[in-house]
């Protein structure tokens, strides 16, 4: 097996890595040239941590026609390897996930100048290091069609969502995935101003010390569509929980999570009054 090719080897640790490198390029080569392009919808690798040297390999041999989806969560392909990807020609890509691939600021410019981008209708990169500079890069893409959008755990703050705020694809989204970030209420309001709840059908904001604050605005821009709605972790008290019940009288709630929040009995009975299956604990 793979492991035992790399023991056998007989080599310092010195020489590990670059026998690793070499053997995921190897495997990623033997897999990637016996695929079927012509045919291939979807391609899923989570988790296989093929590296940076196996991005071209893909980008060379599945970049045709076909392909919809591509998801290489936790691929490890870092910045060069999202370059590489970049200068494929998906020509029907239209999902690509990338969560957990140690991409930066860098691989997130790389992204937004591949010329099929623009066809993208979910893009995920959750667990990145984006921060402030991969926001901008990020909001400089023209993604016209892009409606699902994963941030969650990328390091955006106040700042970041300032500047994420100016992307024209945020009015459109029907998911977005933003929890685990650093953004309080000011950051939070960036986002509302800029119509990121808009067409908002789940909506995941747990995790970020938006505050009561952050809650009162939110419930001035819940949609109608709206049919998740996470704020787990918040800091949220009775009156940013009062002032979101309001909000919600008369919405069609599939779920709604207020756990780990600081909402009070009294406050929590009337939440469970109007929605029963209300996460609160």
């Amino acid at each position: 097996g793979f492991d035992e090719a790399i023991l056998c080897q007989g080599k310092t640790v010195e020489h590990l890595t670059e026998i690793i490198a070499s053997a995921r390029a190897h495997q990623a080569r033997f897999l990637f040239t016996r695929l079927s392009p012509a045919q291939l919808e979807g391609l899923m690798l989570v988790g296989c941590k093929l590296g940076p040297e196996a991005a071209p390999l893909l980008a060379a041999s599945v970049s045709r026609d076909s392909l919809v989806q591509l998801d290489l969560t936790g691929a490890e392909v870092g910045d060069d390897g999202v370059a590489a990807l970049s200068r494929g020609a998906f020509h029907s890509l239209e999902r690509l996930s990338l969560g957990s691939n140690g991409i930066g600021p860098a691989g997130v410019e790389a992204l937004a100048k591949a010329s099929w981008v623009e066809q993208l209708v979910e893009l995920r990169l959750s667990n990145n290091p984006l921060g402030p500079v991969g926001a901008a890069s990020l909001a400089a893409a023209r993604m016209p069609r892009l409606t699902e959008v994963g941030l969650s755990d990328t390091a955006l703050d106040d700042s970041a969502a300032g500047v994420l705020a100016r992307a024209a694809f945020l009015p459109h989204l029907t998911f977005a995935l933003l929890h685990r970030n650093m953004f309080g209420a000011v950051g939070l309001r960036h986002l509302l101003d800029a119509g990121a709840t808009r067409a908002a059908v789940e909506l995941f904001l747990g995790e970020n010390p938006i505050g009561d604050a952050g809650a009162e605005a939110l419930s001035a821009h819940l949609p109608a569509s709206l049919r998740v709605l996470w704020l787990n972790g918040c800091g949220i008290g009775d009156p940013g929980a009062l002032s979101l019940l309001r909000a919600l009288d008369g919405a069609s709630l599939r779920e709604l999570v207020l756990s780990e929040n600081a909402i009070t009995g009294t406050v929590s009975e009337a939440i469970l009054e109007r929605f029963p299956d209300a996460v609160l604990v």
